[in-house]
């Protein structure tokens, strides 16, 4: 049967040397070396990545600015959502979560935003808040520390 072009690159792919002037021994020193260069480059970048967010980190606890600021916040949306997502992380109802700052305001705002909608669309004499989903909020817990959610 006569080879098609796919399978003749296929064969030109997988002969790295079509001269025959490698051996197969040195082809394998060779193969060993690029997994090892390839391992190198991948631990550089990992170690990169480590030292610029470990920078940050260390940056943001030295200098702190408003920004930084973590936050508590508690998702209550309004009765058509379940959950908020931004930059493909999702907050979800009745979940609490520490955010950073503005974080903390884009979700104080898309949580507003959906109780406005929510009474632009729903029947007037109709109750629109929260319309109680088993979000539990409560005072002072019994060590003193003040309000807890």
């Amino acid at each position: 049967m006569p080879m098609n072009l796919k399978d003749k690159l296929r064969a030109q792919l997988q002969a790295p040397d079509p001269l025959g002037l490698i051996s197969p021994e040195r082809m394998d020193e060779l193969r060993a070396q690029a997994r090892e260069k390839v391992k190198e480059k991948a631990r550089k970048a990992a170690e990169e990545a480590f030292l610029e967010s470990e920078t940050q980190a260390l940056e943001r606890a030295a200098n702190p600015k408003p920004e930084y600021e973590m936050r508590s916040i508690i998702i209550d949306v309004a009765e058509h959502t379940d959950a908020i997502r931004i930059d493909n992380q999702y907050f979800f109802y009745g979940q609490r979560y520490e955010v950073p700052k503005p974080v903390y305001d884009q979700l104080q705002e898309i949580i507003s935003r959906g109780y406005a909608h929510e009474r632009e669309i729903s029947v007037p004499n109709r109750r629109i808040m929260s319309m109680n989903r088993n979000a539990v909020l409560h005072g002072a817990d019994n060590a003193g520390g003040g309000v807890s959610f």
